[in-house]
């Protein structure tokens, strides 16, 4: 092998290794801006939930028990219509909180409007890594059957939209009802308002 030929070959690898290291730098430095502009977001994540002792379908009280500011909040309630119904027996309301909800002990209260339908009980949530639960409750067991099921979407102060969904069920032994937490969302594809517009 010739002097020209090894210099041409070492000089290739070199080039190879500065550009593969320069990619490396380059997907570490997004990773890194990433991991930094999300938890940003996070630390001003608001959390919304429903705070009413037994659920109702009147009215709904919430409380952003998160960081961060809460807009567009929407809400709903399905629930079975009695013991044992299937999804025609179901009841359907939606909730509109007009205002932002900042966090801390100040609850919002929403009357409730029945919908004919509109959002169907098999609609699910999505994000990009996974769809999420059916916005009506099915049976845990028969011991402590989930009865209801209020799912809130809502945006963050940056825009994202997210959701809460929250499980109900009758626990027999106290003879009251116990909120479950189903799933905290982030970043999901649609909230509430678009889904109920898709239709």
């Amino acid at each position: 092998m010739s002097a020209d030929t090894f210099s041409l070959i070492v000089n290739t690898c070199i080039a190879v290794g500065t550009l593969g290291a320069v990619g490396v730098a380059l997907w570490y430095g997004q990773k890194q801006r990433a991991d930094v502009l999300n938890a940003r977001y996070d630390s001003q994540r608001p959390i919304v939930c429903p705070t009413s002792m037994t659920p109702n379908l009147d009215e709904l009280d919430i409380r952003n028990t998160g960081a961060g500011v809460a807009t567009d909040i929407i809400a709903t309630v399905m629930a079975w219509a009695s013991p044992g119904a299937g999804r025609d027996g179901m009841y359907r309301y939606i909730f509109h909180f007009g205002a932002p909800l900042a966090p801390g002990p100040d609850m919002a209260i929403a009357p409730g409007v029945e919908t004919s339908g509109s959002l169907k009980p098999d609609t699910t949530l999505r994000t990009h890594r996974e769809q999420h639960p059916l916005l009506w409750a099915k049976d845990k067991d028969s011991s402590y059957p989930y009865t209801w099921r209020v799912v809130i979407t809502y945006h963050d102060i940056f825009g994202r939209k997210l959701a809460s969904i929250f499980d109900a069920y009758m626990d027999q032994r106290f003879k009251r009802y116990v909120w479950h937490c189903e799933a905290l969302l982030v970043n999901i594809a649609h909230d509430l308002s678009e889904l109920d517009r898709q239709v």
